[in-house]
């Protein structure tokens, strides 16, 4: 019987110690070294296990730290829940977040709509639409001054005569009124109305994809 075997017991010691005790390679873990391992990467794999070339494709916020912290950016069709106290920037965040998703392709962007569902106000406000005006202006600026550094740096490289333009100019779209045009946002004040706008939100979706102007980005800011 286990209870007459010395050898038993010894076992079972060990094996308790084993579950309660932290594996020394994990051990101490934090967030950010949880996000930075390869286990929570997302480039896809070969059968060999070896990490291919292809590069995910993601929604950068611009904040370096906070994208290398997410491998890149915001994944698209993943589910990210941004979380703080009052006044800690959660809907700063997801403003810009909409800005820079209507970032052209050739930019590196995912060049797609976003669905805002508004619960408390901030988006449909005067101050509201002022911020996310603001931060269409400061995108298209910038993108406008990239387009001319890479136009320059393409003209140096192979001679004056080169059209710089084929790859570095962003769309005659791409202005703040195009970036704000592509936000479209949903005002909720009830139970009944959320439901309703989660209801016909797929039939919304459909829509704008059969125009070629498909979203990319949902924000559900409650």
């Amino acid at each position: 019987s286990s209870e007459n075997d010395p050898n038993m017991g010894n076992a079972r010691s060990e094996n308790e110690k084993d579950i309660m005790s932290p594996h020394p390679s994990i051990f101490p873990a934090t967030a950010a070294s949880l996000l930075r391992s390869n286990g929570n990467n997302r480039f896809p794999t070969n059968n060999s296990g070896n990490a291919q070339t292809k590069v995910p494709r993601t929604i950068i916020s611009f904040a370096r730290s906070l994208d290398t912290l997410l491998g890149g950016g915001f994944a698209l069709a993943e589910l990210t829940e941004i979380a703080g106290l009052p006044g800690a920037g959660k809907t700063q965040i997801a403003m810009q977040l909409c800005v820079n998703t209507r970032v052209p392709a050739n930019f590196g962007g995912v060049e797609g709509c976003v669905v805002v569902i508004d619960a408390e106000g901030s988006w449909s406000s005067a101050a509201g639409g002022d911020r996310l005006w603001s931060m269409a202006n400061a995108l298209s600026q910038h993108m406008r001054q990239s387009a001319r550094k890479k136009a320059g740096a393409t003209r140096a490289k192979e001679g004056p005569g080169t059209n710089a333009n084929r790859n570095g100019i962003s769309p005659s779209w791409f202005s703040p009124e195009s970036i704000l045009e592509g936000i479209h946002i949903f005002r909720i004040h009830d139970e009944a109305s959320q439901t309703c706008t989660l209801y016909n939100l797929p039939t919304f979706l459909l829509e704008l994809e059969e125009k070629g102007t498909p979203v990319k980005l949902i924000v559900i800011d409650s």
